[in-house]
């Protein structure tokens, strides 16, 4: 979904193609040319989307976009600046890290109930049945018994403590109490109703700020504000925009049924931490969640985020492998921690510098059952995950899409950039050593490869080892 505001101050709903919004994020300046209305609510409706009760919608394309935040390249590090207790061993290779996306995650979670001036429910609507305490038991680790997965839990140990959200910075307000209808800031009508339209989510959220302003909250005071709507409304999992460079107001709306999930409110303030869907393909159809490794996919079984989105926040150091330091016919092996244990525990290799630039960076993490991946599912544990995205700093909202994975003695191959990667044993479970291989030219052993010992193939066979070899290198003595 996209929605503009325009220099007026009136929001509107746009439709446009979906590929399109790749790459934009909240706080962009854009131009679109198209149509108002009509057709275009139609359309929208069809699409199960809510701009049937937009007053505004607008169909049209994308013609210019101005504003993105963009951050430093990432810091290109010594091999050896690397977290103490880490066995990272990457044969001399750069460690690369993105700029840190914030210290601190300063979050208002705002649960709203829409009533008459009496205290009773909205027609279709019903009060909350929980109250603040509940809803900060599932905000705050400082409330929860130890290991109980909580939204602070999931930033705290998933950025291994360096994006903290806690009791200190981020607040659950008491349950809000909002009329059941009312004219939104952009002047449109809404309604507290099972409809949630665009103008009702919005109008819902600006009533709840006035309410709170009148309360003497600072609003301003909390980065990312959370609305928790209210019961009988809105009945998605939730939304919340992309990106939050500080030039606007930051929202994400939860679902009613979903008050108590952690996860979904992970989900969207992760949005709006710049990260986009995390993806696979499933029965030949690429899915924009079916990345069960990430936060970012499928709600709402806790894990942390995969290796490109951890690599984004600053959070995930990861060796980087480009076609210098991994030239045809030549294999490097690296040693990497559990992205669930250690901060540097990723590999990203850069095809695009040695084939075809369309090709998108890779991403390779082992995941085990610890800290914020306690409940990662037992399919997914001691499994090192491959990804591609091409995400290049923390301000970058790009999507990811999980490719596949390895256990011990299994391997990934991509033909487009004569890439091979192995997974070998080690005796920590802790740990993962991959061989990292390009072939030679033609991808096919030659008498120059088998007598010099390179696996030109990447078949990980070597001279006489390898039976391609054996016409020219005899047995060892």
């Amino acid at each position: 979904m996209l929605a503009v505001e325009t220099d007026k101050g009136r929001r509107v709903l746009v439709q446009t193609d979906p590929a399109a919004l790749e790459g934009l994020h909240t706080g962009m300046k854009i131009t679109v040319s198209g149509v108002w209305g009509g057709s275009a609510a139609r359309r929208l409706q069809q699409q199960s989307t809510s701009c049937s009760g937009a007053s505004s919608c607008f169909s049209g394309t994308i013609t210019s976009a101005t504003g993105a935040r963009v951050a430093p390249e990432p810091a290109v590090q010594a091999p050896s600046v690397i977290e103490a207790g880490n066995p990272l061993a990457g044969a001399g290779l750069p460690v690369v890290t993105n700029q840190l996306i914030n210290p601190t995650i300063s979050t208002l979670v705002i649960p709203i109930a829409a009533t008459f001036s009496s205290g009773v429910a909205c027609s279709g609507t019903s009060l909350p049945t929980m109250t603040r305490a509940d809803i900060q038991e599932e905000v705050f680790s400082e409330l929860a018994a130890f290991g109980t997965p909580t939204v602070a839990a999931a930033f705290n140990r998933c950025s291994y403590q360096r994006s903290r959200l806690n009791m200190t910075n981020s607040n659950v307000t008491d349950i809000v109490r909002i009329p059941c209808s009312g004219t939104n800031n952009s002047g449109a009508k809404w309604t507290a109703s099972s409809t949630c339209s665009f103008d009702d989510f919005n109008g819902m959220a600006d009533a709840a700020d006035t309410r709170l302003r009148q309360l003497g909250i600072n609003l301003n005071a909390f980065r990312y504000k959370v609305y928790l709507t209210p019961p009988g409304t809105c009945d998605f999992v939730g939304q919340g925009y992309v990106g939050c460079d500080g030039s606007y107001s930051c929202r994400a709306w939860i679902g009613f049924g979903m008050w108590g999930t952690p996860q979904a409110i992970v989900h969207e303030i992760g949005h709006n931490m710049f990260m986009k869907h995390s993806g696979a393909v499933v029965n030949g159809v690429f899915d924009d969640y079916a990345d069960d490794t990430c936060t970012m996919g499928y709600c709402c079984q806790d894990r942390c985020w995969n290796t490109p989105h951890g690599w984004q926040m600053g959070w995930t150091s990861a060796v980087q492998v480009n076609g210098t330091s991994l030239p045809a016919g030549s294999t490097i092996t690296i040693t990497v921690g559990s992205q669930s244990v250690y901060r540097t525990g990723a590999v990203r290799i850069l095809p695009a510098t040695w084939a075809s630039s369309t090709l998108q960076p890779i991403f390779m993490g082992l995941r085990t059952k610890n800290n914020g991946d306690l409940w990662l599912e037992d399919n997914l544990k001691d499994r090192v995950h491959i990804y591609n995205s091409n995400i290049q700093h923390t301000f970058d909202p790009q999507p990811t899409r999980w490719i596949g994975s390895l256990a011990v003695g299994q391997a990934y191959s991509l033909s487009a950039a004569s890439l091979v990667v192995r997974r070998m044993p080690s005796t920590n479970s802790l740990l993962a050593v991959l061989a990292i291989c390009r072939r030679v030219a033609g991808g096919a052993e030659t008498q120059f490869t088998c007598t010099n010992g390179i696996d030109g193939d990447c078949n990980g066979q070597r001279g006489y080892d390898d039976v391609k070899c054996r016409t020219w290198v005899t047995a060892p003595v």
